[in-house]
């Protein structure tokens, strides 16, 4: 521990902390595109997961630093101009906001509202907040209002986990899609899917010999284990039943012709990317924060739910080969709506980690 410590008498430029190799994606082009335009800049990056190494163009610090005492000791003394997190709750729990860092910038990592799914004071404690859309511009106006806070300084960046699908499936274009795959990626939690009609699901889908490309959210292997892992055994010698457990990995994503989801905000990444509709089993919501209501705003994910696919009940699942038919079919009409909603809703797509790394660069002179 000692040794690693020794490394936070040194002061950053920019440090970044990343909760696990799933969040990497979050920001290793915003990190590469700041060496690219100016290598100087000293950056440092955290992870609390072993296997969490990105591969940068320069010789980044990377140093892992766990859940534990080393992680919060860390947090508390480091020396750094701007810190990056994906992490909501700062400042609430163990994750403290140090005395020498100047800014805490907050990147989304998900379409999802600020307002339901994180708990009431989960952005209290940040300065900036990177926004991939207007809509949470304006649910943080609403944020700022409810809880009597100053305005934070907003900056209109982007969606870097869809600016790095992209890219992705520009280099990849050997996968072809197949109307028989059907991916399902529920959310996590009692409501999601995967505790609710997951079971009924996949074996009406396996019935009309689909091929199911199952993909739990990374929490329900926490959270609700249990029944994810007896879910996955249930169906693990079907032939035409796969999982799928990198949620870094897009291949998946491209093969497949449709998503089936509850409320999962990965269903916009997999629709914006690749122009896919989505089907989303009508379940109640995941609700964090009661407290929701008094911003009278729709959560965004109810919202775009209803453009971008269809939603279905619970006693409609039996007959989910006929909804699948039906997307399928008028696959052309939601091409041309969810373009356009992409175009429309998401800023600088494709231009995301270069617009944030000139601000980042920016920013750093003014220190």
């Amino acid at each position: 521990m000692f040794l690693k410590l020794k490394k936070f008498r040194n002061i950053f430029d920019i440090s970044v902390y990343s909760e696990g190799k799933e969040y990497s994606s979050y920001f290793i082009n915003l990190i590469n595109k700041i060496s690219q335009i100016n290598p100087s800049v000293k950056i440092i990056y955290l992870t609390s997961d072993k296997n969490d190494r990105p591969k940068f163009i320069n010789n980044i610090n990377t140093l892992y630093i766990g859940k534990g005492s080393l992680r919060t000791i860390i947090f508390k003394i480091i020396k750094t101009k701007l810190f990056l997190l994906t992490t909501p709750e700062l400042g609430n729990f163990y994750l403290q906001r140090s005395l020498f860092c100047k800014k805490y910038i907050y990147i989304f990592h998900s379409l999802a509202s600020i307002h339901s799914v994180y708990k009431n004071k989960a952005f209290h404690n940040y300065d900036i907040f990177f926004f991939p859309t207007m809509y949470h511009v304006k649910e943080m106006m609403r944020y700022e209002k409810i809880h009597k806070l100053h305005k934070r300084i907003v900056v209109k960046y982007g969606y870097s986990r869809l600016d790095n699908i992209l890219i992705q499936k520009k280099e990849d274009i050997k996968i072809t899609v197949n109307k028989k795959n059907i991916l399902v990626a529920p959310s996590w939690g009692k409501n999601s899917i995967t505790n609710t009609v997951a079971d009924q699901l996949i074996k009406v889908l396996l019935k009309k010999k689909y091929k199911v490309f199952f993909r739990p959210h990374p929490h329900s292997f926490k959270v609700d284990k249990k029944v994810t892992l007896q879910l996955i055994k249930n169906f693990q010698k079907e032939k035409d039943f796969y999982l799928i457990d990198n949620i870094n990995e897009i291949y998946d994503f491209k093969k497949c012709s449709i998503m089936i989801t509850d409320y999962s905000s990965v269903a916009f990444d997999f629709s914006f990317a690749f122009l896919k509709p989505l089907i989303f089993i009508n379940l109640p919501p995941k609700i964090n924060n009661e407290a929701y209501k008094l911003f009278k705003i729709k959560p965004i994910e109810h919202i775009l739910r209803k453009k971008l696919g269809m939603i279905i009940e619970k006693n409609e699942i039996q007959n989910l080969h006929i909804k699948i038919q039906k997307l399928q079919n008028n696959k052309n009409l939601y091409i041309k709506s969810i373009k356009k909603l992409k175009s429309e809703m998401i800023f600088n797509i494709g231009k995301s980690d270069e617009y944030g790394a000139k601000y980042l660069i920016s920013l750093l002179k003014k220190f």
